[in-house]
């Protein structure tokens, strides 16, 4: 499973991503700062701005085994899926 998300302006270090086996949770933070010197005037913004996002995943997932990478504001999570529980044959069962 593969689950890709635009994060433009988000720093690698600034990014925490937790998979669970039945959901990812992604959180950061941007943070800018703009300075103005002029003749008459100085001028210093800073800004910070958080998020959080848990999304459920359709499907069970190892998530020991997950993968992250973040390239050029996108972030791409793979996880393996769980194998699906092979199919028991059914076993006969003597009645007393």
């Amino acid at each position: 499973m593969v689950v890709k998300a635009e994060l433009p302006g988000v720093d690698k270090q600034d990014l925490e991503v937790q998979v669970l086996p039945e959901s990812i949770s992604i959180k950061g933070e941007t943070k800018k700062e703009e300075e103005v010197k002029e003749e008459n005037f100085y001028r210093r913004e800073r800004s910070c701005v958080a998020f959080a996002r848990t999304i459920p995943l359709p499907v069970e997932v190892q998530s020991a085994e997950a993968k992250a990478k973040h390239q050029d504001g996108l972030l791409t999570v793979t996880i393996p899926k769980v194998e699906a529980a092979k199919a028991e044959q059914p076993t006969k069962v003597d009645v007393e």
